[in-house]
């Protein structure tokens, strides 16, 4: 029986076997080559070398090749390089979008028009949105830039296709509703509700927090350290699971970070005796967690018992972020306790000034412009 869907078997006399595709014969079919180790991962990456030294019969002729053969070989190639979660997003984008419209053509056939009306096609009657097709756009010149490897170009202009993004207004939380669901979290403490608090006063991710364990917050200082997330991703083994839940690393380096907390929490946690070493902090166990979906769940039934309809966990982060600059917190400081990379993503996306605080501005101006000249 193979070994995870890889092709790796385990022989009757306890070798490993890896069997990988080094070419075609005559008639088209595929020949195979055998590499063999006494362990797994040994066996693995003689496989993975073997592969990678036979990617030129995969794209035999290449001139003739076509998007598919590039592409697949592609994928195979990124697949230990990258995250579970950007890989299995790589293989959505190129099996369910690339592959159905791209896969035939060949290299030399991808013009500027091909792609211009596959972007339009995608827009237009498929109903994806600029930020979607912008992200396959991006899988498309990977392809490309790989099939460049070998000496196969492509006579596309990605330089003039043009996507026009619509600018994305995801609204927070209002005064009145924040204050409706803290109140209610404050006077019902268990650990969701505790922990949907935190991200109230920390701008943390639902996946960061479903991953956050006690022993990641320092009492002493009144910290709170993120080092991994917690998502459920699609599952290409071929067990009976069509999804797994995995912990790992945040989304980038920047999301490794240590939040102050404010001291309230830290005084919640030890009067309702809510800590437990190594449990998750939503759980209180260590060895059962909750997921992401799960925790949105929950915040929705609460968010409905307040009265409040169509809100959604993440909303929670742009009211932290707007509340901040609100309260006059620099934007060089918010950018970090939210694990961005650069500021301009922090104002961009998730900083939005509330009426008042326009209100508030143009009395400011007004206040400057009616200032007398012997004032000034």
């Amino acid at each position: 029986m193979a070994r995870r869907g890889e092709n790796i078997y385990k022989r009757k006399d306890g070798r490993w076997e890896g069997r990988y595709i080094k070419g075609k014969n005559s008639d088209g079919k595929a020949t195979y080559g055998y590499v063999y180790s006494k362990t797994y991962s040994e066996v693995k990456e003689k496989l993975m070398k073997a592969k990678n030294d036979c990617a030129i019969y995969f794209l035999s002729e290449n001139s003739k090749s076509t998007l598919s053969e590039f592409a697949l070989q592609w994928l195979e190639s990124v697949r230990n390089n990258c995250k579970p979660s950007t890989y299995v997003k790589y293989r959505n984008t190129v099996v369910k979008h690339i592959l159905p419209e791209l896969g035939n053509y060949q290299l030399c056939q991808i013009e500027t028009k091909v792609i211009n009306t596959f972007c339009y096609d995608k827009l237009q009657n498929c109903a994806l949105s600029p930020k979607t097709v912008k992200d396959m756009l991006s899988v498309i010149k990977l392809i490309i830039k790989f099939a460049k490897k070998f000496d196969v170009l492509c006579s596309c202009d990605f330089d003039s296709v043009s996507i026009k993004s619509n600018k994305l207004t995801v609204r927070g939380l209002t005064t009145v509703q924040s204050r409706k669901i803290k109140d209610f979290l404050t006077n019902n403490i268990d650990y969701v509700n505790i922990g949907i608090l935190i991200s109230f006063y920390t701008g943390v991710r639902i996946g960061e927090l479903c991953a956050l364990k006690f022993n990641d917050i320092s009492f002493e200082t009144s910290t709170m350290h993120i080092d991994k997330t917690m998502q459920r991703i699609q599952n290409f083994k071929g067990n009976k699971n069509k999804t797994d839940v995995i912990i790992s690393s945040p989304k980038s380096e920047c999301s490794i970070r240590e939040i102050p907390l404010p001291q309230f929490i830290i005084d919640l946690i030890v009067e309702n005796d809510l800590y437990k070493s190594d449990a998750y902090l939503l759980t209180g166990e260590a060895t059962r967690f909750i997921e992401p979906r799960t925790l949105e769940n929950k915040f929705n039934k609460i968010a409905s018992i307040c009265n409040i309809e169509n809100v959604t966990f993440h909303m929670i982060r742009h009211t932290f972020a707007s509340n901040c600059i609100e309260a006059g917190v620099d934007v060089k400081s918010l950018s970090e306790i939210l694990g961005h990379s650069s500021v301009n993503i922090t104002l961009n996306r998730y900083v939005h000034s509330s009426m008042q605080i326009k209100k508030m501005n143009m009395e400011k101006l007004y206040s400057y412009t009616c200032l007398s000249p012997s004032a000034i």
